[in-house]
């Protein structure tokens, strides 16, 4: 996946935001194929490092993404 390649460069150069990034896109990927915990283990890395970075952007798309399993899961248990 081109989300996976830009998760290794972005580790290669240091780049922080960009891990994060790819760890929510990833993360995203899993929430459309439902595979909801594994979705919530990128989008927790992700939510990590915009925390510590003050990325409000991130953050806000993190605790969407977040909604969106939650929302997913309690639809499929009711």
């Amino acid at each position: 996946s081109h989300y996976l390649e830009a998760l290794d460069i972005a580790k290669n150069i240091d780049n922080r935001e960009g891990v994060a990034s790819a760890y929510l896109n990833i993360g995203d990927l899993y929430l459309r194929t439902k595979n909801y915990q594994r979705a919530l283990d990128y989008f927790q890395h992700s939510l990590e490092i915009a925390r510590e970075l003050k990325l409000t952007k991130l953050l806000r798309d993190n605790y969407q993404k977040r909604t969106q399993v939650f929302e997913a899961l309690n639809n499929s248990t009711s």
